[in-house]
């Protein structure tokens, strides 16, 4: 597997976790805080993760609201 391969696969994985937390969350949502923290101990920053949300957000796969993040 190449280092391409590697970061598409990585990008996946993060994507459905974020999106697996939103839906466990239900009508409230997941504390985006909380899910920004879980994702540092891999070694995200903040900068990524915010492209990743904004991101999410622009393809209408998520919604923020109130600091939770909510499936759209």
């Amino acid at each position: 597997m190449t280092d391409k391969e590697r970061a598409i696969k990585a990008l996946r994985l993060t994507i459905a976790a974020i999106q697996d937390a939103a839906e466990r969350g239900g009508a409230l949502g997941a504390p985006s805080g909380v899910i920004y923290a879980a994702m540092s101990q891999y070694g995200m920053n903040l900068p990524m993760y915010q492209q990743i949300i904004a991101a999410l957000v622009d393809a209408g796969k998520i919604k923020v609201q109130n600091n939770c993040i909510v499936l759209a």
